[in-house]
């Protein structure tokens, strides 16, 4: 869930089996960072972050994912407006 002046996001993961959920959290994050220095519109930063959690979650111990990995999972993830 992404809330911003612009409205609210919802971001829907798609289904993985995790290897571990350490990290995620700091994945997600990275990736909210990397949008916001990039000027990535709010209404794709949700699923941006969504994807980056996810994906980081099926790799062992605090492993993120490449940005390659990212953009070629991105379309998994289903994002919408909730205001």
């Amino acid at each position: 869930l992404l809330a911003s002046s612009e409205g609210s996001y919802k971001a829907v993961p798609f289904p993985i089996t995790p290897s571990s959920t350490t990290g995620a959290g700091d994945a997600s994050l990275a990736a909210l960072i990397y949008c916001l220095v990039n000027a990535i519109p709010v209404s794709e930063i949700a699923a941006i972050m969504a994807c980056a959690g996810t994906l980081s979650s099926t790799k062992p111990g605090t492993s993120f994912c490449s940005l390659k990995e990212l953009v070629g999972s991105l379309p998994g993830i289903k994002s919408y407006k909730l205001t």
